[in-house]
């Protein structure tokens, strides 16, 4: 089973970044501690997607698929 592709990965970042944008925007007007335990979990979950996009973009490298 091959994982996703990388042009699907980095297409969803601009949402991905969009969406942290704006739950640090509502963070910074009210910084309640639920809202940074959410903040923190978001970023973990950006930080995973990015991982993701690493390693497929490396595994299609070694495969001779994309630049």
């Amino acid at each position: 089973m091959s994982g996703p592709h990388s042009a699907a990965l980095a297409s969803q970042c601009v949402d991905i970044g969009a969406g942290l944008a704006a739950a640090l925007a509502d963070l910074a007007r009210d910084p309640e501690p639920s809202r940074c335990e959410m903040m923190a979990i978001r970023l973990d979950g950006a930080r995973r997607h990015c991982q993701l996009l690493g390693e497929a973009v490396r595994k299609e490298r070694a495969d001779g698929v994309g630049g």
